[in-house]
């Protein structure tokens, strides 16, 4: 099956199979190994954290839960869409650190 590139889901920066559903799809998918992943990278209370092409924010929330109230979680991805998407997710400030996102 080949596979035209204007038949993938893009992201508002043309990157194939990246828009935000599709980030949550396969993070759902893969959620328990990558948080494994995560926390055996042993982030601490308190710590400043950045998730760098962060994307639709998957880690997101369990890096606040492992730096906590102390700590703060920033995030960067270049497409601006998604930026929103995940400033949008955390505006209530129900997350356990203070939750940042910029597109860079």
């Amino acid at each position: 099956m080949t596979h035209q590139t204007e038949d993938l889901k893009n992201n508002s920066v043309g990157l194939a199979l990246a828009d935000t559903e599709w980030q949550d799809n396969h993070y759902g998918a893969m959620q328990p190994e990558y948080e494994d992943m995560l926390r055996w990278v042993g982030i601490q209370p308190g710590w400043k954290v950045l998730d760098a092409a962060c994307g639709a924010g998957g880690f997101l929330p369990l890096m606040a839960e492992l730096v906590g109230p102390a700590g703060e979680v920033h995030a960067i991805d270049l497409d601006p869409q998604v930026v929103e998407v995940v400033n949008q997710r955390f505006a209530k400030g129900n997350s356990l650190a203070p939750v940042s996102c910029a597109s860079g």
